[in-house]
This record gives structure tokens, C-alpha cells and sequence, in this order.
């Protein structure tokens, strides 16, 4: 479960309170169900995250964080053809902007640049701090470039 993937987890403000709920019960319940944190974590990860086949798409999106193997698996990604731009987006958000002077997506850019994918194959989104504003502002992006997407390889 460690490093970059390509998946799917949605969480709303409910899940993530059942999620911790789920989590306390499992925890203190430990002894009666005889599982471990980890198996009942896993337990928890499987029902939650819905993981996709790789596929084809429009566009590989490289959501930023403080993990820059983002970077090199969104790159790895484009170089394997499963699509023909990479889109990083995220400025300094609360995980990078007490530790990073440089934006997430420009830092990955230069990552992927360095692992082979062309500056021309990769838009830049750096003025998102958090999730919501990533897609947003993503997506304003897109449009205003005349870039359509249909299907999206998300990696985060």
C-alpha cells in the first residue's frame, strides 16, 4: 500500500467519521476478533478503495503531496503510451508549504522531465492547496487550453 498508485478513494466527511469509527472498534475489539491493526486495516482498504485497470486514457493526473514518487509514477505512466499529457497539479499545500519552497507540480514536472516525459506533454496546475482546488482549478485549466477528458488516470 506504500508509494504512488493509480486508484480511486472517495471519502466524504461521513466515511472518514465511520472510517475512524470502524477503526476505534476494531482497535479496542482486537482481543475478541483475534485480527490484527494491519488486517483490520486491510479489511477497511479493500472495502473503500475501488481499484481500476490501467487503461488508456486522455490525461495522466499527478495530484500533488510530499511524495514525489507521484512524479515518477505518472511519468513511467506516460512512457508505458497510456496517455499523451501528464497534468500535475498543487501548490504548497498543508503537507508541503512548512517544508517545500518549490510548488508540488512544478517540482514534479521536473521530476518527470528528468525521468524522460517532454516539457510540451506536461501541463502545470500550481495554485491549488488543497484537494477541492486541485480539481477545480484543474479543471478551469483544461478548458481554458481546449484540452477535452473523457477518462483520466488518476495518480496520487
Amino acid at each position: 500500500m506504500l508509494g504512488a498508485r493509480e486508484h480511486t478513494l472517495i471519502l466524504n466527511g461521513r466515511d472518514q467519521a465511520n472510517v475512524m469509527l470502524i477503526f476505534n472498534i476494531f482497535s479496542r475489539a482486537k482481543s475478541i476478533y483475534m485480527r490484527s491493526t494491519i488486517d483490520n486495516l486491510q479489511i477497511l482498504w479493500d472495502f473503500l478503495v475501488k481499484e481500476d485497470s490501467l487503461a488508456q486514457s486522455d490525461i495522466i493526473i499527478g495530484f500533488g503531496s510530499n511524495d514525489t514518487m507521484v512524479a515518477h509514477r505518472a511519468a513511467n505512466l506516460y512512457k508505458l503510451n497510456y496517455a499523451p499529457l501528464i497534468l500535475f497539479t498543487g501548490g504548497l499545500g498543508k503537507g508541503t508549504a512548512d517544508s517545500w519552497s518549490e510548488k508540488e507540480a512544478d517540482l514534479f514536472a521536473k521530476i518527470a522531465i528528468d525521468d524522460g516525459v517532454p516539457l510540451e506533454k506536461i501541463v502545470i496546475e500550481n495554485r491549488s492547496t488543497n484537494t477541492g482546488e486541485n480539481i477545480r482549478f484543474s479543471k478551469e485549466l483544461l478548458y481554458n487550453r481546449g484540452i477535452t477528458v473523457n477518462l483520466a488516470t488518476i495518480v496520487h
